[in-house]
């Protein structure tokens, strides 16, 4: 496998140069840019366009090393969240279950407070009992 890869290097190496001729060769003629602000005459047209490629590599690196940097900072900050939450989970498992150290009978009943109904909520109005009482002359 390590020769496969030395000879598709080798390859790629070689032919490189030739391709690279071969398009300065093909797209050397001359050509004007226009920028927002000013004008750039007789520049070759692989010279554009090798610039324009390098820009546009440029850009996406920074792009990209921006995003990574974002994302990096937001993986230690969930490590944070969950180390604390970890060492939360460690502190509350060495907590005794009751002031007596065990867990009370399983037959035991629950305290009236635990086993009472929850209050209703207040009853909201509706439109009668809002209406005015002895209206106006009816």
């Amino acid at each position: 496998m390590r020769w496969a890869r030395r000879i598709l290097l080798i390859a790629v190496l070689v032919a490189l140069p030739v391709v690279v001729h071969l398009f300065v060769t093909r797209h050397g003629q001359p050509i004007t840019i226009d920028f927002l602000l000013g004008k750039r005459e007789d520049v070759e047209l692989w010279l554009a366009l090798l610039v324009a490629f390098a820009a546009g590599a440029v850009l996406t690196l920074v792009l990209a090393t921006l995003r990574g940097a974002r994302l990096r900072l937001e993986l230690r900050r969930y490590r944070r969240a969950t180390r604390e939450l970890e060492s939360e989970v460690h502190q509350l498992r060495n907590l005794p279950l009751s002031e007596e150290g065990s867990l009370p009978p399983p037959s035991a009943p629950r305290p009236a407070e635990a086993r009472a109904a929850p209050e209703a909520p207040p009853a909201v109005p509706d439109a009668d009992s809002l209406a005015p009482v002895g209206g106006r002359g009816t």
